[in-house]
């Protein structure tokens, strides 16, 4: 063994000592790394679910078509190589105060299957063009469970923390 890997042997049994010697630190240090990866969570899920978060708890519902399917390329790559994507994306239209609107929405399919299919549409009577197909549970998706696990460990996070305070 070299001696870099020595000391770092010998610093890491150290730290074994101090830790095992003073649980409370590792419980702090938890529940620091819990708060901080739930208040993550959580800003990260507002900032990419705030639009469908508004258009179900806002928005208004009526009955749309897709007329339309446009297909969108990207390219993925992984370690074992690059995976190039074309899903069919949904151009739907709907009437809103009297006129046509039309949009594209975010979630896209293998295949072009359901043109002329009648939809439930939500949308903003502001912002007609601010607009999803209402899908019950896939609008909620990815950001509906990134929201509960990240509240859920600031909770935990938070109950520690007041536990230890009780004390």
């Amino acid at each position: 063994m070299n001696k870099e890997s020595q000391n770092f042997t010998e610093k890491l049994n150290e730290l074994i000592k101090t830790l095992a010697a003073n649980p409370q630190k590792i419980l702090r240090v938890f529940r620091l790394i819990q708060f901080v990866v739930g208040l993550g969570l959580v800003v990260f899920s507002c900032y990419i679910g705030k639009n469908n978060f508004y258009l179900i708890w806002k928005g208004v519902r009526t009955q749309g078509t897709i007329v339309d399917f446009k297909q969108v390329y990207w390219t993925s790559q992984s370690g074992s190589g690059t995976t190039t994507h074309s899903p069919f994306m949904p151009i739907v239209e709907f009437q809103s105060n009297n006129q046509i609107v039309r949009f594209q929405d975010n979630m896209g399919s293998n295949s072009a299957a359901g043109l002329n299919s009648q939809i439930t549409v939500l949308y903003d009577p502001a912002n007609p063009d601010h607009a999803i197909i209402e899908r019950p549970i896939l609008n909620w998706m990815p950001w509906g469970p990134m929201l509960a696990m990240g509240i859920f460990l600031l909770l935990v996070s938070l109950v520690g923390q007041k536990r230890k305070v009780d004390k």
